[in-house]
């Protein structure tokens, strides 16, 4: 299995040939990983195991001097396009009713829309966002890089290559070829958690007639380690319960600084 357990920046920062590097296509789940293995879009044997949430264009280099590009699979996300109605006020007002909501949704704001990612049911979701629309807004779903969310990205053009609209928009659905935008952010922090356990049991028995005499001894060691670390970004705009006008809800993994292995069932973490 290769190995990339250093993290060398994004692609416009790293003198690479492109052509010379592997790539890996990662999930929202397993760029937050620590510690994750996959294959790369080649078909090669891949751990990745470094102290970075992973964005798109990131490079790793290997053991063996190879460097490794991460991209992002896309995520699907819920949109509320306020149209006329969206001024800084009623954008602010949108940024708490989620926060009052209590949903622990991530939540990007991008010019007149505010985009939310898709964790739960669609029309779970429609019903909690629906009741607080301003008339003329509309609900539609876009598929976007989750980076999106990483720091809110205010101002960045998500990577939308399709969308369609609920039936509160028209029930249909429409392709589009847009402009990409890249949004990348780190700050995130939760240790894995170890474990070890040591057990024996001994357990003697004598039966004399209607005597009995047990003696059974048991031994147990238990190791934990556990570190747990939790990041949580909120930007511009206090409110009264300390939530901010961009708001990430989540925890962030380990940053362990690289170096270490890739269990076998490193994909469960």
């Amino acid at each position: 299995m290769l190995l990339a357990d250093t993290y060398l920046g994004h692609r416009d920062e790293v003198d690479i040939d492109p052509a010379d590097a592997r790539s890996v296509t990662l999930t929202d789940e397993e760029r937050r990983r620590s510690r994750v293995r996959t294959t790369t879009d080649d078909g090669t044997d891949l751990g990745i195991v470094v102290g970075e949430i992973l964005g798109d264009g990131d490079v790793l280099a290997t053991g063996d001097g190879s460097p490794v590009l991460v991209s992002l699979a896309s995520a699907t996300a819920l949109v509320v396009d306020l149209g006329d109605a969206a001024d800084a006020e009623l954008t602010a007002a949108v940024a708490l009713g989620h926060a009052a909501g209590n949903r622990h949704w991530d939540l990007a704001i991008d010019g007149d829309c505010a985009y939310f990612p898709v964790t739960e049911d669609r029309e779970r979701m429609e019903s909690e966002v629906g009741p607080h629309l301003p008339a003329g807004a509309t609900i539609r779903y876009d598929t976007v890089s989750p980076a999106l969310f990483d720091d809110g990205s205010a101002g960045a053009q998500p990577a939308v290559t399709d969308h369609t609209h609920s039936g509160a928009g028209g029930g249909h659905s429409h392709d589009h070829d847009d402009g990409h935008g890249h949004s990348h952010g780190h700050s995130h922090s939760h240790d894995e958690a170890e474990h070890g356990h040591d057990h024996s049991h001994e357990h003697s028995h004598d039966h004399d007639g209607d005597e009995h005499g047990h003696d059974q001894t048991h031994n147990h060691d238990h190791g934990h380690g556990h570190s747990h670390g939790h990041d949580e970004e909120e930007r511009s705009g206090d409110d009264d319960h300390g939530h901010r006008y961009v708001l990430e809800h989540g925890h962030g993994r380990g940053q362990d600084g690289g170096g270490g292995t890739v269990p076998e069932d490193a994909t469960d973490e």
